[in-house]
């Protein structure tokens, strides 16, 4: 494969390393939202107590039945920020694979870009050695 088209290859795979670095940060970010809307329902239940001293039973049945709900809910959003976690663990790893192969294959363009270069120096040494051996012989001729 010559360098150019490794070049090629390169630029698609940088391509998906954007991609995948895009991914995760829209994972990142569902998953602050996430924590975001947990520490609201923690708020809720805690500013929910503040009141409950004055409260009579039938008001504090009514707040510890809110409370359950609210409990349930969180738990939910809790199973759900374990799952925009472990997306995002797995979105980092995409990331991780993906930078990975942009590197490598800029590091084979690097070296077969090198291997060319060096090639055409041979070349050029060995054309301009035949014309300073030419102009030698014709001389001494």
């Amino acid at each position: 494969m010559s360098a150019k088209v490794i070049r090629r290859i390169h630029k698609l795979r940088k391509h998906v390393e954007n991609e995948a670095r895009l991914a995760l940060t829209v994972a990142e970010r569902d998953r602050q939202r996430q924590e975001e809307v947990i520490q609201e329902l923690n708020d809720a239940i805690d500013r929910s107590r503040e009141g409950l001293l004055d409260a009579n039973a039938e008001e504090l049945f009514y707040h510890q039945s809110w409370v359950l709900r609210m409990e349930m809910t969180r738990r939910q959003a809790e199973a759900v920020l374990m799952e925009k976690q472990q997306e995002v663990f797995r979105r980092r790893a995409i990331l991780v694979e993906a930078a990975k192969e942009a590197r490598i294959l800029e590091r084979v363009a690097e070296v077969r870009e090198e291997a060319a270069a060096a090639e055409e120096r041979h070349r050029s040494g060995k054309l301009l050695d035949e014309i300073g051996v030419q102009a030698w012989w014709g001389k001494r001729a």
